[in-house]
């Protein structure tokens, strides 16, 4: 009995701290699954509605333009209710540096863009689709290619012309893709490779929606019609599809004033040629909304100075210091949406856009002048412009 004393002792311990541990991890494990509950909780109370794949989007386009984080972009369309464009401005308005990060964005969108020239009329058109798959399709790239010639060769004068904006001379007889206008581009015999019609443009586009069951439409659309014998019609495509010029993933359309074009086209085409690839190839790049600063659309410009001045109204500066810092935040948006404003990408010698095409005029003894332009690249939309 007496040598069971010590051993029931040491057993009734040791069940005694067995219980203890287990106690204690149950309640360490009850502890963190509470944790875990009201994290979730507040969690869930932050997104609340806002996990939808629109306000996502929302988020996404924002931090993107802004590159600012994700909470002061989530809440400044808070603030804004959801509208973006008054998101990036209240979140740009904050910022220390007003600057865009970006004027491009990205958009869940596969198509093909493609351009064609006839007499005194250009074109460049962008369809779109759901997939890269479809817009692979045989059908898809030769619905394109019929889509320039079609509006090459359709009447268009009951279009409405565009707004002699951005990068639009204001006489100039352009159409672009208001809604009124690619309706009525739909509305056009549709005319096929062999030259046969029986429907319209329109009913073309649906028969194919029929048969891939996606959403193809329309895009972006712009037709320019010379205003004069000095003005030389030039398209460039990036990214073609098998090997055909007129069609693929990017594309600009410009129109160039050149003195005594038929003249120089005689001696200087080549050297014409190169200048227009080029600058071609850099407003791709650079993504320019305008020619110049007279033709920015005046909008886009009070708005700017209006987010400038707000996010230096808390400093505490003499008013000239503060004037001159609005200029010099100005003369650098200028830099980065204006064309002829623009750092020259295709060298490294540092020469604005206006300063090349002097330099090429000097050279080549050929006066010219960017008289037009549009791009558009498949996935991409100007903040801007669009």
């Amino acid at each position: 009995m007496k040598f069971l004393s010590p051993v029931l002792f040491i057993f009734l311990n040791c069940s005694f701290c067995a219980l203890c541990f287990k106690t204690n991890k149950s309640l360490k494990l009850s502890y963190n699954i509470n944790n875990l509950k009201k994290s979730r909780k507040n969690f869930n109370n932050n997104i609340k509605v806002y996990s939808s794949n629109e306000h996502l989007k929302q988020l996404k386009y924002v931090r993107e333009v802004t590159n600012a984080s994700i909470q002061i972009c989530n809440n400044a369309l808070k603030e804004c209710n959801n509208d973006i464009e008054k998101a990036v401005e209240l979140v740009r308005k904050n910022a220390k540096n007003s600057l865009f990060v970006s004027t491009s964005v990205k958009t869940q969108k596969e198509g093909l863009v493609a351009a064609g020239i006839l007499d005194n009329k250009i074109v460049l058109i962008e369809l779109l689709s759901d997939s890269d798959f479809v817009s692979r399709n045989d059908k898809f790239v030769s619905f394109v290619k019929n889509l320039v010639n079609i509006a090459l060769v359709g009447e268009m004068s009951s279009l409405n012309k565009s707004e002699a904006t951005a990068n639009y001379a204001a006489s100039s007889t352009t159409f672009t893709s208001s809604t009124h206008n690619i309706d009525n581009l739909l509305t056009l015999p549709y005319v096929d490779q062999n030259g046969r019609s029986n429907e319209t443009v329109g009913e073309h586009l649906n028969y194919l929606r029929n048969i891939f069951r996606e959403d193809i439409k329309i895009g972006r659309f712009t037709k320019y019609v010379k205003r004069n014998e000095q003005e030389f019609l030039h398209f460039y495509i990036h990214n073609v599809i098998e090997g055909n010029n007129t069609v693929g993933l990017s594309g600009v359309l410009l129109v160039m004033n050149i003195e005594t074009l038929n003249e120089n086209l005689k001696t200087k085409k080549e050297d014409i040629l190169n200048i227009a690839d080029d600058l071609a190839m850099h407003i791709l790049s650079a993504k320019p909304v305008s020619i110049s600063v007279d033709r920015l659309n005046e909008k886009v410009v009070k708005r700017e100075l209006d987010i400038i001045k707000e996010s230096l109204k808390d400093l505490k500066k003499p008013e000239n210091i503060i004037t001159n810092m609005i200029n010099g935040k100005i003369r650098k948006f200028y830099s980065s949406v204006v064309l002829l404003e623009q750092e020259y990408m295709l060298d490294d010698t540092k020469r604005k856009v206006s300063q090349v095409i002097k330099d090429f005029s000097k050279k080549h003894e050929i006066n010219i002048n960017v008289e037009y332009f549009d791009n558009f690249i498949i996935g991409e939309q100007n903040i801007l412009k669009d």
